[in-house]
């Protein structure tokens, strides 16, 4: 038992790096620059320059400036440095001119050049470096700059110095703990996240306030879920008539209806006056009750009334499967041998239905379990609907933002709660159940 607790835990350990990984890896791919999102609207300037210097100076104060990993495998051109460069016209003109394999140190004097014929020229140059091929680049700054020979001179060393070579054989350059995978992965467990690329606030303060409010109507629709398609499941087990059927077929429909759409429904049938004033009998949803100067309970006692409704939505649609599995898992029971063997003994009915309820505990375990899982992903969905600041709408807001400050820690919570859930919900089932193996598992 307890190697399979130490292996369960050692999994999910070496699980968090690989979703750190894979998440720095989708925000690499992504179109919007993390460095411009933090860059106040009223810093950007016309001039390439000027905004090259903020730019580089919002790199540097926030870590951006970083290798990816411990380690990079490029062609041989590229050295160490070009993963910490903080300014994007020095990155986007080598970018450009090591892909078509020219050398790392010429590169870097022609860029010396031509910012030098930047500064020291009243026009406005333009250094857009990624829009055309190396080769055209150089074609036009012959043109442009024929009459500077620091340039001209820069150019003819530049050409002399493609090598094909480069990208045939290549480069493994180590940088030590200095890179994005080392800051993300040790600042998640130190709980430093750093501040929001979206707004500036801290990442630990926003989760914090938020994990509380997902936490508490999880526990209430799993807590009402399970005690009544529990007594609905019974009562359908013991008490089969016209209505346990009629009602059975609407548990049926209402199973069939996505999550998100039966919010919408209970939104607009009982918040506003749109099908009837008479249903209008929860408020409308509204997050700024919410303050973030309060603590959790003064923001629960004001706002509890708009978390009824929510609750209500994942309790409902809950029901029909819970009660269809207890029904079902009953049934089964009735059907065993054990059962007739303890009529015959004369066992009274009241005895035997215990032992029936006993049988079906690991069962309901796994569904309780699933409950957690499903409602963990359920609350973007809820909350957003709902308008409630918990962590599902904190996560949609942050991918929506495309803020991996907060979007990370929030799925590493998400996951690691998962992990748990799963773990607890397998080791209950096995003391339920003793004939479950679970050591090899």
């Amino acid at each position: 038992m307890l190697g399979f607790i130490l292996k369960r835990l050692a999994f999910t350990l070496f699980s968090i790096p690989l979703i750190i990984w894979i998440m720095l890896a989708l925000a690499r791919l992504s179109p919007v620059d993390p460095v411009e999102q933090l860059i106040n609207a009223n810093d950007f300037s016309t001039n390439q320059l000027e905004f090259a210097e903020i730019y580089e100076k919002t790199s540097i104060k926030n870590g951006l400036n970083k290798a990816p990993f411990y380690f990079t495998i490029n062609r041989s051109n590229y050295q160490k440095d070009y993963y910490t460069f903080a300014n994007p016209l020095k990155k986007s003109l080598f970018n450009t001119f090591l892909k078509g394999n020219y050398s790392y140190e010429k590169t870097e004097l022609i860029y010396e050049a031509l910012i030098q014929q930047a500064h020291n020229s009243s026009n406005n140059i333009d250094l857009s470096f990624d829009m055309l091929s190396p080769e055209k680049l150089l074609s036009t700054w012959e043109k442009d700059y024929s009459q500077n020979i620091l340039i001209m001179n820069a150019i003819t060393d530049l050409k002399e110095s493609k090598n094909v070579s480069h990208a045939l054989i290549p480069a493994i350059r180590f940088h030590g703990r200095d890179n994005t995978f080392h800051q993300a992965f040790t600042s998640f467990f130190k709980l430093d996240w750093g501040n929001s690329l979206s707004d500036g606030k801290l990442a630990t303060s926003k989760i914090s306030r938020s994990l509380p409010i997902t936490i508490f109507i999880l526990i209430l629709s799993v807590i009402g879920s399970g005690v009544l398609g529990f007594l609905f499941g019974i009562w359908f087990y013991r008490a089969p008539s016209l209505w346990t059927k009629v009602l059975e077929q609407i548990f049926y429909i209402l199973k069939s209806i996505p999550l998100f759409v039966f919010a919408l429904f209970m939104l607009n049938t009982f918040t506003t006056s749109e099908i009837s004033p008479i249903l209008k009998i929860f408020p409308s949803v509204n997050a700024y009750g919410w303050s973030s100067s309060s603590g959790f309970w003064v923001n629960l006692s004001r706002n509890l009334n708009q978390l009824i409704l929510p609750v209500c939505s994942i309790i409902f649609l809950n029901i029909p499967y819970i009660s269809r599995q207890v029904k079902t898992s009953l049934s089964r029971e009735n059907r065993a041998n054990y059962n007739k063997t303890a009529q015959m003994k004369g066992l009274s009915q009241a005895d035997v239905y215990r032992h029936k309820l006993r049988n079906i505990r690991g069962i309901l375990v796994t569904i309780f379990s699933s409950m957690v899982i499903s409602g963990l992903a359920g609350s973007v969905i809820i909350e957003y609907i709902f308008n409630i600041p918990g962590m599902g709408r904190l996560l949609l807001n942050s991918v929506r933002e495309n803020d991996l400050v907060v979007m990370m820690p929030i799925v590493l919570i998400l996951f690691i709660l998962s992990s748990l859930v799963m773990l607890i919900s397998d080791l209950l089932y096995k003391k339920y159940n003793p004939q479950i193996s679970i050591s090899n598992a």
